[in-house]
């Protein structure tokens, strides 16, 4: 439970900006019960939405305080700054963190699909390219702070042999990433915002803002630009369940369509600007693959079955272990299972 005097929050911050508290009024974001913070909206009865203020649900969880340092890593640079929204304060009471960053105003990229579930090309065309344009230039941003480096396969291989050891995946699985994998000595690593959803990116006359950078760490550096591609339209698909999600995976990635070959054209952009050899392309995404389905494994095994998300449950059609409920699992399978028919292995 939250115990923080919310008024003294508010004078605080009216006193730093010189507002009028009696001006201002909450909303509660409602969010997910198993976030690591809530989310408030400040309004200024005259002017509208004004801050947004995070708070940490545990005195453990410290994310913000990454969040804080995140923005101020990109607002010091010329070129990053107006990507994030401006830091109002931070500060910690009651051994809770709390950020108060500016309201950014902005529309959340929306696709549009067809009958066969296929986002349309233009609109998706229009919200790619500012995306991926900014995740080139935060990998060029990170290359100059140095935090970027190059993984060894063996720190990977570690990784996958723990999938293998707890039954998750099986021994021919397990053989064919390797031998794919295996081929490169090393990957490159860079900070990367962690969870760049279209919900995290507001669109505002032809310029995007990046929000919510709690989840920010060193990962593969494609895990920005192909998280983003292959949550972009799941929640917009008409087909529901398992079966959609994965069509939708399908579609993105290893069907031969005109929205999976902007998606192969993107990827490629962002892989040239990392550096990555076209030959290494399906070795980043099948890392990409297998470091999200791990993550997703490890955070769900702690969480009693009572207390996990309504999502993780119902994808999993006869519930026959735990992996059945981790979405990465089936990508990571499916991915195997089709790996000859993945699009951006197919540039010439």
């Amino acid at each position: 439970m939250i115990l923080i005097n919310l008024e003294k929050i508010v004078n605080e911050l009216c006193r730093l900006t010189n507002s009028n508290s009696d001006n201002i009024e909450i909303l509660c974001l409602p969010g997910s019960t198993l976030s690591n913070h809530c989310t408030l909206i400040l309004f200024d009865i005259n002017i509208g939405a004004k801050w947004v203020i995070k708070i940490s649900r545990t005195s453990k969880d410290k994310s913000l305080k990454n969040e804080k340092s995140e923005i101020n890593y990109l607002k010091s640079n010329s070129v990053t700054r107006s990507y994030v929204p401006d830091l109002i304060s931070y500060f910690e009471i009651n051994n809770r963190c709390v950020l108060v960053t500016e309201y950014h105003n902005g529309r959340v990229l929306s696709p549009k699909v067809n009958s066969l579930d296929i986002p349309n090309y233009n609109i998706a065309k229009s919200h790619f390219k500012p995306v991926e344009k900014f995740v080139s230039i935060y990998y060029r941003l990170n290359v100059e702070n140095n935090k970027v480096k190059s993984v060894s396969i063996n720190e990977i291989i570690d990784q996958l042999k723990f999938t293998l050891n707890n039954n998750v995946i099986t021994k021919q699985e397990y053989k064919f990433i390797y031998n794919i994998v295996t081929k490169l000595d090393k990957y490159k690593y860079s900070q990367q915002h962690g969870d760049l959803t279209r919900h995290n990116i507001l669109h505002n006359n032809g310029s995007i803002s990046i929000i919510d950078w709690t989840d920010t760490k060193l990962n593969v550096a494609v895990d920005d630009i192909l998280f983003f591609i292959t949550n972009y339209f799941l929640q917009c698909r008409n087909k529901l369940g398992i079966s959609g999600i994965l069509q939708a995976f399908n579609y993105t990635f290893f069907n031969k369509n005109d929205y999976s070959n902007l998606v192969r054209i993107t990827i490629k952009k962002s892989l040239s600007t990392i550096g990555v050899h076209q030959k290494d392309y399906g070795r980043y995404f099948l890392i990409f693959i297998l470091n999200r389905f791990i993550y997703e494994y490890n955070s769900i095994i702690k969480i009693p079955i009572e207390n996990r998300g309504h999502f993780n449950i119902i994808i999993s059609d006869e519930k026959k272990s735990i992996k059945d409920e981790i979405l990465w699992y089936h990508y990571i399978i499916y991915t195997i299972h089709n790996y000859d028919n993945l699009q951006i292995n197919k540039f010439k």
